[in-house]
């Protein structure tokens, strides 16, 4: 009390007879401070602006496995993995089931080139087409049988096996075509690598 004027601290919550509670800032994540000066207390916590539900997906047990993105002149695409479904996330709104995984669990590799994204799951290896929106089971019988990663460089798809030292090398600029010569064996003996290659 200053000269007899009590001054109001703005204090952000409810009113109550209660002794006051502490609050952790923790739990006004994503809130921002609003004043009205009409309001007897003047202050207020408001949610955030802003935030739109865009897209609604059948999440399982499993929930999201893996988002992957990419964009540039020609194309703008997001894919999302969840449980065994794949969805083309597009237009900021729509949300589209476009293939299936064989897999319902576990990790997702993901990797493009500007045409095609490699996609692997432990058990097989999809290819989808960014024009066509389409996706293929990589069917190749030199494909690698336990697929657990994947990446792009220079021109081509790149496996690598599982409980192996051995990573594949797809056709130029094709994930979906797969030549047994193209392999590179990785020795951890030895301080080099022996690389078999008929590109």
């Amino acid at each position: 009390i200053i000269g007899s004027k009590a001054i109001d601290f703005p204090w952000i919550s409810s009113t109550g007879k209660q002794r006051s509670v502490e609050m952790d800032n923790r739990q006004v994540i994503n809130f921002y401070v609003s004043y009205d000066a009409d309001a007897v207390k003047n202050l207020m916590y408001c949610p955030t602006p802003g935030y739109v539900l865009r897209y609604t997906l059948k999440v399982g047990k499993n929930s999201v496995r893996a988002i992957y993105s990419d964009q540039n002149d020609a194309y703008s695409y997001c894919l999302t993995f969840c449980s065994d479904s794949v969805y083309l996330l597009s237009n900021r709104t729509s949300s589209t089931i476009i293939g299936n995984l064989n897999t319902s669990s576990g990790f997702v590799g993901v990797t493009s080139s500007t045409s095609q994204v490699l996609i692997v799951d432990g058990s097989n290896g999809y290819v989808y087409d960014i024009a066509a929106q389409t996706l293929t089971v990589v069917s190749s019988p030199n494909f690698p049988i336990n697929p657990t990663d994947c990446l792009y460089f220079n021109g081509y798809f790149v496996v690598i096996e599982g409980n192996s030292n051995q990573w594949f090398v797809s056709a130029a600029n094709d994930a979906l075509t797969w030549n047994s010569q193209n392999s590179i064996v990785f020795n951890a003996q030895r301080p080099f690598l022996f690389i078999k290659c008929d590109i």
